[in-house]
């Protein structure tokens, strides 16, 4: 155990180490950011703790190291509960008994996958089936927008718009598939709204909306970073 643990701290030590000057800028940029925030309007100290953890889940994400699903898995089993307390009842469904399992069965995946190779590959949807997700989204916000306003959550059909994006991406990143980001970009939008609604009652929850803010420039990092990773693995490919 102690020998797995230092190995992972070396591992994610080397991926900081790997950064680009104006990611590790932006990084610590976002981390000081959320710090300063939460000191200044006086935020729980714990939605500050979930939204470090997540910020370096994204960050481990854009550099395609699989890490990163071990503090999804803590981002989404604690966040849930955060969702839970403001009444956004689609995150915490979302989050609890979609996202949660998701991610523990990609830290399985890709903890015992023996051939590296596959852990590289990057592959894209076909315009047809991002078309037919773009029609199963609009879908399902309508459906599930509706039986959320009944049960009382707030931002019903936002909370909807960002379970469909946010289920959508995490499925997409498990199978290593650049269209994820897109979604990840709408469920940043989503957020937004969603924990800026959460400030008319109080400031204690602002790390989350700061967070989901900072989230545009950790998801555009993320695309670009993968798309680059694609295009060097398809020439390497060709290359054989």
């Amino acid at each position: 155990m102690t020998s797995y643990f230092t190995c992972f701290i070396a591992e994610i030590k080397s991926v900081f180490n790997s950064l680009k000057w104006y990611e590790k800028t932006y990084y610590f940029f976002a981390l000081f950011c959320l710090v300063l925030v939460t000191i200044i309007f006086k935020g729980d100290y714990f939605p500050l703790f979930v939204s470090l953890c997540a910020i370096t889940a994204s960050i481990l994400n854009a550099k395609s190291f699989w890490y990163c699903f071990y503090f999804f898995t803590f981002t989404a089993f604690s966040y849930s509960f955060l969702a839970f307390e403001n009444r956004f009842y689609g995150e915490f469904i979302l989050n609890l008994f979609f996202l949660f399992p998701v991610y523990m069965r990609g830290i399985f995946r890709w903890r015992f996958k023996k051939n590296q190779k596959i852990i590289l590959e990057i592959s894209d949807l076909s315009f047809k089936q991002m078309l037919l997700l773009v029609l199963l989204g609009v879908a399902v916000t309508g459906i599930y927008g509706y039986v959320l306003r009944q049960i009382g959550s707030a931002l019903p059909y936002f909370n909807a718009l960002a379970t469909f994006a946010c289920a959508t991406a995490a499925i997409l990143a498990t199978k290593r598939i650049i269209q994820q980001w897109y979604f990840w970009f709408l469920y940043t939008f989503a957020l937004i709204v969603i924990w800026a609604y959460s400030l008319t009652s109080g400031t204690a929850q602002i790390s989350f909306l700061i967070l989901n803010i900072l989230f545009i420039g950790f998801n555009w990092i993320g695309y670009i970073n993968w798309y680059r990773l694609k295009k060097y693995l398809s020439d390497a490919e060709v290359c054989k």
